[in-house]
């Protein structure tokens, strides 16, 4: 049974509204260990065929017959899928791939159908000796004469162990000592293999082949058989559904990307500054909103938590609550006739005093306000919680027991308030141990200047601790044990408040916290000064009234989040809209590459890659490009951040980062003692690489079906 047969092949190229006929009905057998010369003039024919027979070309009618089986129903990828097993090519001008080295580009057809690395890398050795280059394994084809060149496309033609071998010219390009060379190599093949040379050289076709035939305007016009062979082989078509694997095609890429690598670098880096930008906005936001947390909860000099009764007229069928701003503000109009002194003094140093405010109110028949305010004095609950800001401490400083109400810590505020009003410049060490006096005159009035009372506070407390804050955001301090103030406050509460009437109660402390957990506590503390009052008519009054507390401190960040997220929002859309620049500009940079790469695509498609092969090939190369240019900017992000942290202090006057990456792979990198990476979650980072990825794979989708529709024939042959 012949091993290949054709019937009636027509081959027609549409030109406009005529056609061309390149084949007129062919009729032929071929068997196996036969080698086959066709000879003819140029356009004669000759090339059409072999791209037709290969699958290369469709045949606008006719029929081909391989090993018995009709390719009638072949479709694209069946033609494909035949010519990776079945096929062998050599081809006049090599058609190498000159990023691949000679063993790589002899195993091509083996990584095509999908063969581990190792096993194709051992059989390309193999057949490298054998063709004799077993000196040029690791050379490319730049390295390489045009004899060797040749060599390594037989030894690429035969790794498959095709029973099909088709030769267009391949001594063409070939001096005649190496034509002769390749000649008698080429006769070896084909004692087992069908082997079809397209050739001019009418010389080697009579001395080396076993059948000649002749073409003319598409039309066979001779066939001899000058040396009979026998076919005895019942081989059938191999199809396997193995394809080139996804690190195989990487791998090339990788190699391809070597020849081009100016051309990445500049790409990455565009397409890299929307991925930088949003690390840097997201970081800078993070950052920011975390500064200003930690600034409002260490340093801030009151959370202020307003307590409001609400009361409900029945007679009047509304529900009325007074403003904390307008208490406030009536507050403020009667300054005038309230005082409260609060002295401080440091033994042996200097004694002065500062002025604070108690503002009560008594209006008849209208409701009782009390305003105190204690801005300087901040209440913890207990050390555990200063033990986070150690690192703040000056030297010789200590935590203040909980079990000591008379030991206290003091901010570097506070020292330099001393240090300015006494005229001295004393270390903040010298203050360690010393003695401070607190003294409290409470003078009651109302606004008419009756019902005086005065409540007298005195304690002594020792310096153990000086924390260093920053100047910008603190105030003079002294940090108190609420077991120390609220103690006394509570007793000095009922004969505060013990004339209020049966109106409704607002009441307003200011008091600085060091974090938004004891506000919970400092709240709990203030409702059982509430309700230790022991006036029944205000007990009464309150049945029909309910509780509102807000956090202020709460309340600011909120607003300062709010800003920070409509900033990032604005800044956001200039991002987006360079990442769209850049995904434009990507794609037309991967169809650059794509038209560069015409010979590479057209090799793998004529060796047997699908269409699907070939888009997964140059998806591939983007998704590459995606990942680059995320780590790219990310890495641009990160040096920005490291000059900002460094250049804060001098500009800013901070030390703080604004913009944290998280990376565990470089977590702990230091600068100062601060924790460079701690902001910016990790799954940022990891977010930023998918969308970059994602972006750019759309970006090579256009590029990819414009590689999948190359002309096979058309490619090899304009190269």
């Amino acid at each position: 049974m012949a091993l290949m047969k054709v019937k009636n092949l027509i081959k027609i190229y549409k030109s406009g509204y005529e056609g061309i006929r390149a084949l007129g009905g062919i009729n032929l057998e071929f068997n196996r260990n036969e080698f086959i010369a066709v000879l003819g003039p140029s356009g004669c024919g000759k090339s059409t065929l072999l791209n037709v027979i290969s699958g290369l070309e469709v045949p606008s009618s006719g029929e081909i017959i391989i090993q018995g089986q009709s390719t009638r129903s072949f479709n694209k990828h069946s033609w494909d899928i035949y010519r990776r097993h079945n096929v062998g090519f050599i081809f006049q001008h090599f058609n190498l791939i000159n990023s691949l080295t000679a063993i790589e580009n002899v195993a091509l057809p083996l990584a095509v159908a999908g063969v581990s690395l190792n096993e194709r890398t051992q059989r390309a050795k193999e057949m490298l000796d054998k063709v004799g280059l077993s000196q040029k394994h690791h050379n490319t084809p730049l390295e390489l004469s045009g004899g060797e060149k040749q060599r390594v496309a037989i030894a690429r033609a035969l790794i498959n162990n095709p029973d099909i071998i088709l030769a267009d010219e391949p001594t063409g390009s070939l001096d005649s000592k190496t034509a002769v060379e390749i000649m008698t190599l080429l006769k070896e093949i084909a004692k087992d293999k069908l082997l079809i040379m397209v050739t001019h050289n009418h010389d080697f076709a009579y001395e080396y082949a076993t059948r000649i035939i002749k073409m003319e305007d598409g039309l066979i016009t001779y066939d001899e058989v000058i040396n009979p062979v026998t076919d005895t082989s019942n081989s059938r078509l191999r199809f396997s559904s193995k394809g080139l694997k996804y690190k195989d095609g990487i791998r090339m890429i990788l190699k391809s990307i070597k020849n081009h690598l100016g051309r990445l670098i500049a790409t990455v880096v565009a397409c890299s500054i929307g991925i930088s930008g949003i690390a840097l906005i997201i970081g800078l936001g993070e950052g920011a909103n975390r500064f200003a947390d930690e600034q409002i909860n260490k340093y801030l000099d009151a959370n202020i938590i307003p307590i409001s009764y609400v009361r409900k007229t029945v007679g009047g069928g509304y529900t009325y609550e007074t403003p904390s701003n307008t208490i406030l503000n009536e507050l403020v109009n009667d300054v005038g006739s309230n005082r409260l002194d609060y002295r401080y003094s440091l033994d042996d140093i200097l004694g002065k005093t500062r002025n604070f405010d108690l503002y009560y109110i008594n209006e008849p028949d209208e409701s009782y306000n009390v305003y105190y305010s204690h801005t300087n004095i901040s209440l913890v609950s207990d050390s555990n919680y200063l033990k986070h800001y150690e690192k703040y401490f000056v030297k010789g400083s200590r935590f203040a027991s909980s079990n000591n109400i008379n030991e206290v810590i003091v901010n570097t505020s506070f020292i330099n308030d001393i240090n300015n009003r006494a005229g001295i410049e004393s270390n903040y060490e010298d203050y360690i141990g010393k003695k401070i006096h607190l003294e409290f005159n409470f003078t009651v009035y109302d606004v008419y200047g009756h019902d005086q009372n005065v409540v007298n506070f005195n304690e002594t407390l020792t310096i153990v601790g000086i924390l260093n804050e920053l100047e910008l955001f603190s105030s003079p301090k002294i940090y108190l044990y609420y077991n120390t103030f609220y103690n006394k406050i509570e007793s000095l509460a009922p004969n505060l408040i013990d004339k209020l009437t049966s109106q409704t109660c607002s009441t307003t402390y200011s008091i600085c916290l060091l974090n938004k957990e004891l506000v919970i506590l400092d709240t709990q503390n203030i409702l059982n000064i509430i309700s230790s009052i022991k006036n029944s008519d205000l007990l009464d009054a309150s049945k029909n009234s309910f509780l509102s507390i807000s956090d202020l401190s709460i309340e600011f960040k909120s607003i300062i989040s709010t800003a920070i997220g409509v900033a990032q929002f604005i800044l956001s859309m200039f991002i987006v809209t360079a990442m769209v620049v850049s995904m434009f500009m990507l794609a037309i940079l991967l169809y650059t590459s794509v038209i560069e790469k015409r010979l590479e695509l057209g090799i793998l498609r004529a060796l047997g890659s699908t269409n699907k092969d070939i888009k997964r090939y140059v998806l591939s190369e983007a998704f590459i490009v995606g990942v680059l240019a995320a780590l790219t900017g990310l890495a641009i992000a990160l040096v920005i951040q490291i000059i900002v942290y460094f250049l804060s202090p001098s500009i800013l006057g901070i030390d703080y980062n604004f913009m944290i990456i998280n990376i565990p792979i470089i977590r702990g990198i230091t600068y100062s003692g601060n924790i460079l990476f701690k902001y910016l979650p990790f799954s940022v980072p990891i977010l930023l690489v998918l969308i970059s990825s994602l972006v750019a794979y759309l970006s090579g989708i256009f590029p990819a079906r414009k590689a999948a529709k190359l002309p096979i024939v058309d490619v090899l042959r304009e190269e």
